[in-house]
């Protein structure tokens, strides 16, 4: 589907905030917040390091998104973190600094089966074009029963969806769907 870049994400007052970009190599001078080591993310960081010749060793780990947002906006660390979570729930106060040499990047694709499941998320992406889909899911509410398909989604179909994309299944809103 598309190409995902990761950031070295630091809050809005450090010394680094307005940099046009950051050296990898850099990163092994700060505090980190990483993944935990089975983590995909911290994989992809892992293997980028093996292959810059150093290692990186976290301040803190944890497998908690708010938990790394928090840390990042008290200056308590920095964290390397992927465009899309970065997008959905930075709130202004941290910094997204590209990374070069090497840019770190990931392959962003759906694998499915020919599940009934599978075959409504295929629907939902082919009719709705990711784009859009991609744009409904930049609203903090989900709000996915509202997005037209052509067929009807219920909480099922919705939870499938939210699961696909990382998105608690928890946060549906209350209505008819």
């Amino acid at each position: 589907m598309y190409e995902e870049q990761f950031y070295l994400t630091v809050p809005a007052g450090h010394p680094l905030a307005d940099s046009p970009s950051v050296e990898f190599a850099e990163v092994q001078t700060m505090p980190i917040i990483m993944f935990p080591k089975e983590h995909r993310c911290r994989q992809l960081i892992d293997a980028s390091c093996s292959t810059s010749g150093f290692s990186l060793e976290p301040f803190i780990e944890t497998n908690t998104i708010d938990s790394i947002f928090s840390l990042i906006k008290s200056g308590a660390s920095v964290s390397v973190l992927s465009k899309s979570l970065i997008h959905l729930y930075n709130d202004g106060s941290i910094r997204a600094i590209p990374i070069i040499h090497p840019v770190l990047s990931r392959q962003v694709a759906i694998i499915h089966n020919r599940g009934s499941s599978a075959n409504r998320l295929r629907r939902i992406f082919r009719c709705c074009g990711y784009l859009s889909v991609k744009r409904a899911l930049s609203v903090r509410s989900y709000n996915l029963h509202k997005i037209n398909i052509g067929v009807p989604l219920n909480a099922t179909a919705i939870c499938s969806v939210k699961r696909a994309l990382s998105i608690s299944p928890y946060s549906l809103q209350t209505s008819n769907y």
